[in-house]
């Protein structure tokens, strides 16, 4: 304390034993060392007859028991747990105080532990109080599951018209010793309030008073506890700093990015609440709807508020990064494939496509609000459930269409339509896939089984053709190049004359024969 060290340490001084009492302790270690174990007992006591050494034991222990609780009560009155009485101090060295605290005017509220085993709890419970006298009596450790169920329920109850939730006794009272000691809800028997007077009503009055249009985490921490007395942990202060961005619509950004905070990971400092523009709450409906049909994208929980706004963002994004390219090339791959078959007026397929493309062109690059306007006045030409489908297997199809395999046999096929048995139906069965959506007819798998179908089909009416005979025998290697050149131009000729998109097989042989 001379020294002024200032810290938040508590010291707690024994007054010293007097001179009987030093007496009785050495005379408690003689018999704590006797009946130490059977060998020790057995040394001192082995000269007595069997039935004097278990009198002389029981004696002895009982001899133990009774000067060992003097001795507790003794070591009670040394550390101020009990009055001092008869002469088991020494009254010159016994202290008037014996709790000190080394941070300048700070003092312990009186406080007389009931039992030695409770002074330790006790002093420290009290150290505390006299530390951060503002700390909420939190009933339970907030851990990172406990956090997310609790921001989970708080934003329910900002959502909610009424600001009030009913719920069983437990979430009461999980409740009540958590948000409730934080000033961020009040409940009753059955329900749980926001409360909007105490903690949040507090930070917005110091943010307005700050001018600060986006505050950063720290400012925030700082509203929450300025006099640094409330003594929270930094699970606890987060807990409050999302509580806070989620009732004032906020959302968290770092180096111009979205911040997404996890319960168990301290936000950094330099975090900034940001409230973005929203979108209307009839656009956010609409767009929610058609993002679930086109895109797969659902939110079990559908209130507007920033966090939900970053979530269907981030959502999107992830979706149009797997999709785009598949979509923006099927129109353009379809429309080459109608254009061959001959399908005729635009198919169903083909406007759905163009439908899509024509959405997902629109949403890239665009801000969130953005990106919910337009799926909020986006019209599909077929359906959206169509349109939904199309997008889904986009890329495979755009894949299937581009197989020039695929392609090959159709095109062998269409070639025969007039003179191949099954030729037609396989062709008018490849149109109808075209001109049907997505949801009706699978493109990719039904394309596929009418190539393999096509295959089969020439297999079985083609018989293998030799246009050139490559037979050469016993040609010496000089007359062998000049031979070869015959056969190449033969080739060509014959080439020429093969059916487009028909395979050919060829397969050269050279061997050299011994001298003799």
């Amino acid at each position: 304390k001379e020294q002024g060290g200032g810290t938040w340490t508590l010291v707690w001084l024994p007054s010293f034993f007097s001179t009987s009492m030093n007496r009785l302790l050495g005379e408690l270690t003689v018999l704590d060392h006797i009946l130490e174990s059977k060998e020790t007992t057995r040394r001192y006591v082995g000269s007595l007859s069997v039935e004097n050494q278990s009198r002389a034991l029981l004696d002895l222990d009982n001899l133990r028991i009774s000067k060992r609780a003097r001795l507790l009560q003794a070591i009670e009155q040394a550390y101020g747990l009990a009055s001092p009485r008869g002469d088991d101090l020494d009254p010159s060295n016994s202290l008037p105080q014996h709790l000190y605290v080394l941070k300048a005017g700070a003092d312990l509220a009186p406080r007389l532990p009931p039992r030695l085993t409770d002074a330790k709890q006790t002093y420290i419970e009290a150290l505390l109080e006299a530390r951060y006298p503002r700390h909420p009596k939190l009933e339970r450790r907030i851990t990172p599951k406990l956090a997310d169920e609790l921001l989970e329920l708080f934003g329910e109850l900002v959502d909610d018209e009424n600001r009030r939730l009913e719920r069983d006794k437990d979430i009461i009272a999980r409740v009540r010793g958590t948000l409730g000691e934080l000033g961020l809800v009040r409940v009753t028997e059955t329900a749980v309030f926001l409360q909007e007077d105490r903690t949040l009503q507090t930070i917005e009055k110091r943010r307005v008073q700050q001018s600060e249009e986006h505050p950063l985490v720290s400012e925030v921490r700082r509203w929450i506890d300025d006099t640094g007395r409330m003594g929270l942990t930094h699970e606890v202060m987060d807990l409050v700093v999302r509580a806070y961005a989620r009732y004032t619509a906020r959302t968290l950004v770092r180096f111009d990015r979205l911040f997404e905070a996890k319960a168990g990971q301290e936000i950094p400092d330099d975090v900034r609440l940001e409230k973005p523009e929203l979108p209307s709450a009839a656009d956010w409906n609409l767009a929610l709807n058609l993002a679930g049909a086109c895109f797969g994208i659902t939110f079990p929980k559908k209130a507007l508020h920033a966090d939900n706004l970053q979530r269907f963002e981030k959502a999107l994004a992830d979706r149009l990064k797997a999709t785009a390219t598949g979509v923006l090339r099927l129109p353009g791959l379809l429309q080459h494939w109608a254009s061959n078959l001959q399908v005729g007026a635009e198919p169903d397929r083909l406007k759905t496509a163009l439908s899509a493309a024509a959405l997902v062109g629109a949403l890239q690059g665009k801000s969130s609000v953005a990106q919910v306007e337009t799926l909020a006045r986006y019209v599909p030409v077929t359906s959206a459930k169509a349109v939904g489908a199309s997008i889904a297997q986009a890329d495979p199809a755009a894949r299937i269409l581009e197989d020039s395999l695929v392609a090959g046999a159709i095109s062998q096929i269409q070639a025969r339509e007039d003179d191949l048995l099954g030729a037609a139906e396989l062709i008018e069965e490849a149109r109808l896939v075209l001109r049907q959506d997505e949801i009706i007819q699978p493109l990719v798998e039904k394309l596929r089984g009418l190539a393999v179908r096509g295959q089969r089909l020439l297999e079985e009416v083609l018989p293998p053709v030799c246009f050139v005979d490559l037979s050469l025998k016993g040609v010496k290697p000089g007359d062998l190049l000049t031979k070869i050149d015959g056969l190449m131009k033969q080739m060509k000729d014959e080439l020429a004359k093969i059916t487009p998109g028909a395979s050919v097989d060829l397969q050269l042989t050279l061997r050299q024969r011994n001298k003799k």
